[in-house]
């Protein structure tokens, strides 16, 4: 079980510095976005939530209620 979270972390953790330190700000809310969905899917399964429709639910209603950091910036232009 260790080296399986071992090689994980050896993946992600590459993954998730060149998401933060080379992908424009809309495309790290993405990403940021669909952590955060992941995340409360899992974290559905430990708080002990049965079937994937209170799990789904949770998850979109997450998705939901966050608002990109761009989005309330005065002034803020995204640049294409």
């Amino acid at each position: 079980m260790l080296k399986q979270r071992l090689l994980t972390a050896l993946v992600l953790a590459p993954a998730a510095l060149a998401c933060v330190f080379l992908l424009p700000l809309p495309w790290f809310e993405f990403f940021v976005a669909v952590a955060m969905v992941l995340g409360a899917w899992e974290w559905s399964r430990l708080a002990g939530f049965d079937g994937t429709g209170a799990r789904g639910l949770l998850g979109s209603g997450s998705a939901c209620c966050w608002r990109p950091p761009s989005s309330r910036a005065p002034g803020y232009r995204c640049r294409r």
